[in-house]
């Protein structure tokens, strides 16, 4: 699991794509486990557990309505960035469950 942007860029490079290949489908980003949290919790056990004002910018944006951030909105958010991170490092880097 990672939450580190500059290290998937990194391995995501030419130079690092025996790497790449070898760990495509077993990575878990921030945005898929956020994901995975909201279907299995729900948004207030997940808004209950960052805090108040969560710190991480990702975190801050997604939940800064705290508790009244609705899963709707939760989940718009969260698959927006999942949809970018899919974009930018390929359908086949992250885990999908299956």
């Amino acid at each position: 699991m990672s939450g580190d942007l500059q290290w998937m860029r990194k391995i995501s490079k030419r130079r690092f794509q025996s790497v790449r290949d070898l760990i495509a489908g077993r990575v878990l980003c921030l945005e898929s486990m956020l994901m995975m949290l909201v279907e299995r919790y729900g948004i207030a056990w997940v808004v209950s557990k960052f805090g108040a004002e969560p710190q991480h910018i990702t975190l801050k944006i997604l939940f800064g309505r705290g508790t009244a951030t609705t899963e709707q909105e939760a989940f718009e958010g969260i698959g927006s960035y999942y949809r970018e991170r899919k974009r930018e490092f390929g359908e086949d880097f992250f885990y999908s469950g299956s």
